[in-house]
């Protein structure tokens, strides 16, 4: 792939910041990766190589794949073909070191919650119920 290529899904394309030294470092590996819902392959053949000191960015319409990638890369949705790897592992097992908060939430309850309590509850994995 090229640094910028795009990959098509329908008419709305995907930039995926791709690298062509493909390492063992990698905090986030895919290879052919193919992502959806219900058996229907929203965006094919991802390949990209996120290492150490890297960014990555999303970038794209509504619509696009964004919110799938990011969902199939914590394990919320499986990988609908090709590899992927987050720290090594496979995607949803490694809950101590990747974390996902969407936008909204399914039931729509909204509670007066501040930002250092999100963040809080993001290392609840790691610190336990009564650790601060």
């Amino acid at each position: 792939m090229n640094s910028q290529e795009k990959i098509p899904f329908s008419s709305k394309p995907v930039s995926v910041i791709s690298k062509s030294n493909i390492g063992s470092n990698s905090y986030i590996l895919a290879s052919d990766l193919s992502i959806g819902y219900s058996k229907e392959v929203i965006v094919p053949h991802i390949s990209f190589d996120l290492g150490p000191g890297q960014a990555f960015a999303l970038i794209g319409t509504n619509g696009s794949g964004k919110s799938t990638l990011l969902k199939t890369i914590v394990g919320l949705l499986p990988p609908m073909g090709g590899q992927l790897t987050i720290f090594g592992l496979t995607p949803g097992s490694n809950h101590r070191r990747i974390a996902y908060l969407g936008q909204f939430h399914a039931s729509g309850f909204v509670l007066p919650i501040r930002a250092i309590d999100v963040v809080r509850m993001g290392r609840f994995p790691l610190l336990g119920l009564w650790e601060k």
